[in-house]
């Protein structure tokens, strides 16, 4: 196994009984608008994560308030 130079480092993850794996991406997705708050707390936590929100129903429902039906 060669020697590790100070200064290299993995920013990978250890498998139970296998190789290292490594992480490209890390996208913290809210589900519904009310995990949004944790979502970003999250991202904040992560460092290299991706926060991705979802709309409030409250703002799905002002885009379509004006259209119709019929």
């Amino acid at each position: 196994m060669p020697r590790r130079k100070p200064g290299n480092t993995f920013m990978g993850y250890r498998r139970p009984g296998g190789p290292p794996g490594a992480r490209n991406h890390l996208v913290v997705v809210s589900a519904m608008d009310n995990a949004n708050p944790l979502a970003r707390r999250i991202g904040k936590l992560v460092r290299e994560a991706v926060v991705v929100n979802t709309p409030s129903a409250a703002t799905s429902s002002a885009r379509t308030s004006g259209s119709t039906t019929g």
